[in-house]
């Protein structure tokens, strides 16, 4: 299955399930053009999205969307979508801690690019398609998103292109150590399950079209 969706956030989406246990269930999308794989994050963390990352890619994906929750402090413009195109991990967490298995990837990978520049102009292009108001951000790992610190705290008082999340930067990771094409976004509460699901069918169209077009040049 080449595309992959792994999200945190639930959809409402027609899929034929193939596994499923108190951590996530995972089907395939009954409607898409081409085999995508649905990876639903029952229990939301970082191990469960490393290892749901990497048995994505062992499954056949070649791109990755990851969605999760977040939300933006300084957010003035309504946006419910919010796109991230870096992150800041101050959690002291990252999923590639611990001895390396190389066949996943190298010790030290290049982050580079780790989140992928031609699937966030998809992304933004296919929230405007489907009216949502959306926006670039950059994501704060936080130690606890509950219970922020003087340091969390200070950074989002320099910016205004936050979004507070712990969720996606694991998958991300874990997909750019495996050499493969990822992104992601954090949705606002405020968004609806019919928006999301429209934003959903939208992007898959979007990314299946381009998957078929890179496959025959």
């Amino acid at each position: 299955m080449p595309i992959a969706i792994i999200s945190s956030v639930p959809a409402s989406l027609k899929t034929t399930s193939f596994y499923s246990d108190k951590n996530f269930q995972a089907g395939i999308i009954s409607d898409a053009k081409e085999p995508v794989s649905f990876w639903q994050i029952k229990n939301n963390t970082m191990d469960i999205w490393r290892e749901i990352t990497r048995t994505a890619a062992a499954l056949g994906a070649e791109k990755i969307l990851f969605i999760g929750k977040g939300f933006a402090p300084y957010c003035q413009d309504g946006s419910q979508v919010h796109i991230i195109t870096d992150h800041i991990n101050v959690s002291g967490k990252n999923p590639l801690i611990g001895p390396n298995d190389e066949d996943f990837g190298t010790r030290f990978p290049d982050m580079t690019g780790l989140y992928d520049a031609e699937l966030i102009s998809i992304l933004k292009s296919c929230s405007e398609d489907t009216g949502l108001l959306c926006r670039e951000t950059i994501c704060l790992i936080p130690k606890n998103s509950l219970r922020l610190s003087k340091l969390e705290k200070q950074i989002i008082d320099l910016r205004n292109d936050i979004v507070v999340s712990e969720d996606v930067f694991a998958g991300a990771i874990t997909a750019k150590h495996m050499s493969l094409h990822s992104t992601g976004f954090l949705v606002d509460k405020t968004l609806s399950g019919q928006n999301f699901n429209k934003l959903l069918k939208n992007i898959l169209r979007r990314i299946a079209s381009l998957y078929i077009l890179n496959n025959h040049l």
